[in-house]
């Protein structure tokens, strides 16, 4: 079962390529869909149907109400997240040297990590 589930995390976003931008979508245009992708993730490892359908209303509870900025039931302080910046301004210049020390870094993690195959 650990092997399934395994399997099921590692290749869902290379089946997520394959398919069509409409199925897209639909995820993104009807909620019940996402709601139900996920119970049908929680049965599938659990394989009992009432903890699922529990577990499932625990999860959308805490990410729709509990832990969403934007929910007037949040119970997180708000004045800790700032808004994320979107945009040009949002990624600093890198200088050239900068540039060169970090590249001298990774290099020399590469050199310390790989030494010992050759």
């Amino acid at each position: 079962m650990a092997m399934v589930m395994l399997t099921m995390n590692i290749g869902g976003r290379y089946l997520a390529m394959e398919l069509p931008t409409s199925i897209e979508q639909l995820f993104t245009k009807y909620v019940f869909l996402r709601i139900f992708v996920l119970f049908a993730i929680i049965f599938s490892a659990t394989h009992d149907l009432l903890i699922a359908i529990i577990i499932t209303l625990i999860v959308l509870i805490l990410f729709r109400y509990l832990i969403n900025c934007d929910s007037e039931f949040c119970i997180l302080d708000k004045r800790d997240f700032k808004p994320v910046q979107t945009g040009s301004g949002s990624i600093p210049k890198v200088s050239e040297e900068q540039y060169i020390q970090a590249k001298r870094v990774l290099d020399k993690y590469m050199d310390e990590k790989y030494s010992g195959l050759r």
